[in-house]
């Protein structure tokens, strides 16, 4: 997202600010006549741009001078933290399997919260494999606030003795090495060999698109999330929108000035073209001109002259259905205003055998029909291999 876009006369930026009071930076909706900051990427440009973020009287967000957060790819640091019982301890440690470490402090409500969510599905995390070690940072950002145990004891309740989570308080070094912006809550998800595969924050607000990060690293799947808490594929797309509808209505389906939500679902789209997955673009649905956020995660179309009752925002399959009447679309109609072919022989440019799955369950008909619907997920293979489907967890708001 730019700095200080204007919506609806109100500038959305994305420096942290303590005056949001933890209220995500694309926390708004839109007045009449304006245009929208998307629900769902309120969800998930939170990073810390979401929460209470920079404290102005931290002893250390004063020194960063790069970067707010460690960058995906990049090998997580070792660092060193104090255990409760006054041992020492380094993320080397948890060296070979996942790892999510969260950075807290114990003044912080959305830390309270986070800390209860994460109880609540801290065997859900462990099913997948990543083991939770949650740290105070250093000096606790110069704030008071109750010690790390009372903390833990409180809001984690039962869970605080999980073996599958480990407290503690990160040194000065780690805490401005992983936290350099000085947030008072911020986590990375750390895969087995080190590397850092997912940055977030507020887990009560993120743990949906956590658990789909989780999910995949499970399966040694490692796409980025993009900015509607669904992963996106690395690969190229399927087909460009050079042949997509542009205003003309297609299949009895409108392109309307603004979005219809009276009829509001989504549909998750996974296509994968001789065992390698490619993208769905976004802005499928939505004619130009297009305007578009960029953020960390990656584009949101948020804009054009009109919106199709079918259309995409993200790179990452999340196909919207927001029609002004309640009926049943289908894949075939997605395909023809994105101007591509669709059969069980040719998935847009691509011609093969079309292996299609609904929920996970083989589709023996014409991928055409396949109807879309609230939280339908959809696989369409060409050619062989064939790739086992892949389900995601829909993040809250999709």
């Amino acid at each position: 997202m730019r700095d200080g876009l204007q919506r609806c006369g109100r500038s959305v930026g994305t420096v942290p600010s303590a005056a949001r009071g933890g209220v995500p930076a694309l926390a708004l909706r839109r007045a009449a006549g304006c245009r929208r900051a998307y629900a769902p990427v309120r969800a998930m440009l939170v990073v810390a741009f979401a929460v209470a973020g920079l404290s102005l009287s931290s002893p250390y967000a004063a020194a960063a001078k790069g970067p707010a957060v460690l960058p995906l790819g990049s090998s997580a640091p070792a660092g060193t933290f104090t255990t409760p019982g006054g041992g020492t301890s380094t993320l080397d440690a948890f060296h070979g399997q996942a790892t999510l470490v969260w950075f807290v402090t114990t003044w912080c409500q959305r830390c309270q919260t986070g800390t209860q969510t994460l109880a609540a599905n801290i065997n859900a995390l462990a099913s997948y494999g990543v083991h939770v070690v949650e740290l105070e940072v250093a000096n606790n950002l110069g704030r008071q606030g109750p010690s790390l145990t009372a903390f833990g004891r409180q809001f984690a309740g039962k869970a605080f003795g999980s073996p599958n989570w480990t407290w503690g308080e990160a040194s000065k070094w780690m805490t401005t090495t992983f936290d350099p912006g000085g947030y008072d809550n911020l986590y990375y998800l750390i895969a087995g060999d080190g590397h850092l595969t997912y940055v977030n924050a507020s887990p009560d607000a993120t743990m949906q698109a956590l658990l789909t990060a989780a999910v995949d690293l499970s399966r040694g799947i490692t796409s980025p999330i993009g900015p509607e808490g669904v992963p996106e594929p690395a690969g190229p797309a399927v087909a460009s929108l050079a042949q997509a509808a542009s205003g003309k209505t297609v299949d009895g389906i409108a392109c309307s000035t603004s979005e219809q939500l009276l009829f509001h679902v989504h549909t998750h789209l996974t296509i994968f073209v001789a065992g390698k997955e490619e993208a769905v673009p976004a802005g499928i649905g939505i004619a130009p001109p297009r305007s578009a956020q960029t953020s960390p995660y990656g584009a949101f179309v948020d804009g054009g002259s009109c919106f199709y009752w079918l259309h995409t925002h993200a790179a990452d399959g999340i196909i919207h259905i927001e029609s002004p009447v309640k009926r049943q679309y289908t894949l075939g109609e997605f395909f023809d205003i994105w101007g591509q072919p669709l059969g069980p022989d040719q998935v847009g440019p691509t011609k093969g055998k079309v292996s299609a799955f609904v929920n996970g369950q083989a589709y023996s008909g014409n991928p055409r029909a396949i109807a879309l619907g609230s939280d339908v997920q959809i696989q369409l293979e060409v050619g062989t291999p064939v790739v086992k489907p892949r389900l995601i967890q829909f993040p809250s708001g999709l």
